[in-house]
């Protein structure tokens, strides 16, 4: 340079003893590994935290006591002859099905299901995460003359109910309240398939 490094610098940042660092080859590749381990140690940090919240996420839905355990559905009357009528599954097993307009059995009539077919219903609401579902958003969709279906799980004391007119997104709770229906097998009641 031509200037003294004061003219370059404020004095502030001359304070301290000059130091020149030369970087051989040597340093260069030290460099470099730092940097791969540093990058590697930075992606399985992250993979750490995002397998530590699926597994918070994933807890919320193993009930620490199965007859605990509540899920319900609800199906709304329409103007036109949509069936109306409520189940409740208890976690020992308990169907209580409730039947009101446009079903062929009406008043309430009782069945029961499997742990198994309990446990599989719960790995349906998890595979939707059903407790992370933003039920005012959905209540949003507004059709005319559409049932509304109405979902709750009851887990670990948990409790979460969305309001959901019957053919408007999200489409994987169609899937869930329709899944319902068929592990409980309540078109032996309404009579529709």
């Amino acid at each position: 340079r031509n200037d003294r490094p004061g003219v370059k610098f404020k004095d502030s940042e001359l304070v301290g003893f000059p130091i020149r660092v030369g970087i051989g080859e040597k340093i260069k590749i030290f460099s470099a590994i730092i940097l791969v381990v540093t990058i590697v140690a930075i992606a399985a940090m992250t993979l750490y935290i995002v397998l530590e919240q699926e597994k918070i996420k994933n807890a919320q839905y193993e009930p620490t006591d199965i007859s605990n355990v509540v899920i319900t559905l609800q199906r709304s009357g329409c103007l036109g002859n949509c069936s109306v009528y409520n189940l409740t599954i208890y976690g020992n097993g308990t169907v209580i099905y409730e039947g009101g307009e446009n079903v062929n059995v009406t008043g309430i009539q009782r069945s029961n299901l499997g742990e198994d077919t309990i446990r599989q219903l719960l790995f349906e609401f998890k595979n939707i995460d059903y407790f992370s579902l933003n039920e005012t958003e959905i209540a949003n969709h507004v059709v005319v003359d559409v049932p509304i279906v109405t979902t709750s799980l009851t887990v670990n004391g948990k409790t979460k109910t969305i309001r959901h007119y019957e053919t408007t997104e999200p489409e994987r709770l169609t899937y869930l309240e329709n899944s319902i229906d068929d592990r409980v097998n309540s078109s032996q009641w309404i009579g529709q398939e």
